[in-house]
């Protein structure tokens, strides 16, 4: 996200951050998952399986909602999103 940012006011940063944000907040809200910011640019999410079925049915809609992000009215700035993977452990 370091390198993403370098070309932005600090101002947009600032946007950008605190949309992104309010966009997990609001897709996690939807769930009994629980979101939990990490640093500056990394956040973690631990949520149930059948909120995690519903969100690969929705082919991860969040990264597209991400991605259309817009800083001022003439700008639109491409966030390069990814999703990490991870490991299921059954008991």
């Amino acid at each position: 996200m370091r390198t993403f940012y370098k070309n932005f006011k600090e101002s947009e940063k600032a946007q950008v951050a605190a949309a992104i944000e309010t966009l997990l907040e609001e897709f996690m809200s939807k769930t009994t998952g629980v979101l939990r910011k990490l640093s500056q640019d990394k956040f973690i999410a631990v949520i149930e399986e059948q909120h995690l079925n519903e969100i690969i049915k929705s082919k991860f809609s969040i990264l597209d909602n991400a991605r259309n992000i817009t800083v001022s009215e003439k700008k639109q700035y491409y966030y390069p999103f990814h999703r990490s993977r991870s490991r299921r452990f059954d008991s």
